[in-house]
């Protein structure tokens, strides 16, 4: 493989864009309606697109005498969109700026219209050349419903997240001053925690510690008080203790899960208790 400029040069690659509408000016500019991300979402399958089109870029080396044959597009659940390319290419030009990688380039545009999507999958593009097939690119065809579900499943609750900064804020200003950067460290770690992974609101008692379910079985507890280490939290249920584990603890608050590989707990009936022993005060 060749370098320019210490880089290495693909001897033939391609990219694609995906958009709803692309037109091309007098000017050689082009302008792309409605330009999808990294998927196509539709209301439900099987639905059809008026209209799918594709800007594609190719690029190789000078020394290769290239031609470009068709493009191809896998389609999820529908037969390959195959279309024929002109030879020679129109738009093929050289690259012979010599700050430029020395490079030919051509710029291929394709409709499918209309686009019949069956199935949720793939959609691929690879261009079809003298010298074999090269893979452009590909999108991710789903449904809206499923969409939401990838996003609910991911999305804190936003009242749990309030729950903390409000409580480790008011924590922290009672807080000695030699703990503020360990009650700000241990705030930004339970966050980034919650963040990652679905948290639930619980009931709100004010005789117990503040708490958040990630899942049925982990959960992050506050301690009441942070500068009177070690607190120890007792869980229970209407139907009597829950054993549990710390997972990860630091300078606010500790997360637990349950031992019992098959326990869950019920997010109405759990209750825990802090309790600390003597002489706990942290010096």
């Amino acid at each position: 493989m060749k370098t320019f400029r210490g880089a290495l040069l693909p001897e033939l690659s391609a990219t694609v864009l995906f958009c709803d509408e692309l037109r091309q000016e007098a000017s050689g500019k082009f302008i792309l309606v409605g330009v999808y991300g990294p998927d196509i979402m539709v209301p439900d399958l099987p639905f059809t697109l008026a209209s799918l089109s594709l800007l594609i870029n190719v690029k190789w080396t000078h020394e290769r005498e290239l031609i470009l044959k068709s493009v191809r597009t896998e389609i999820p659940g529908h037969d390959d969109f195959i279309q024929a390319l002109p030879t020679p290419t129109p738009s093929a030009t050289a690259i012979s700026d010599v700050d430029e990688a020395p490079l030919q380039h051509a710029t291929l545009k394709v409709a499918i219209s209309p686009c019949r999507l069956n199935t949720k999958g793939r959609l691929r593009v690879y261009v079809n050349t003298s010298q074999g097939e090269v893979y452009a690119g590909s999108i991710l065809v789903r449904t809206a419903a499923e969409f939401a579900e990838e996003v609910n499943a991911r999305n804190v609750d936003i009242g749990s997240l309030l729950t903390v900064v409000s409580a480790a804020y008011n924590l922290g200003a009672n807080a000695p001053a030699k703990m503020a950067q360990e009650i700000a460290e241990g705030q930004a770690r339970i966050i980034a925690s919650l963040l990652k992974d679905k948290t639930t609101v619980q009931p709100q008692d004010p005789e117990q510690p503040i708490w958040m379910s990630i899942d049925r079985r982990r959960f992050w507890v506050l301690y009441t008080q942070p500068w009177h280490r070690p607190e120890i939290m007792t869980t229970s249920s209407m139907t009597g203790p829950l054993d549990t584990r710390v997972v990860e603890q630091n300078a606010l608050g500790c997360l637990l899960e349950l031992t019992d590989q098959d326990a869950i707990f019920d997010l109405m009936t759990m209750r825990i208790t802090a309790t600390r022993p003597p002489n706990a005060l942290v010096s």
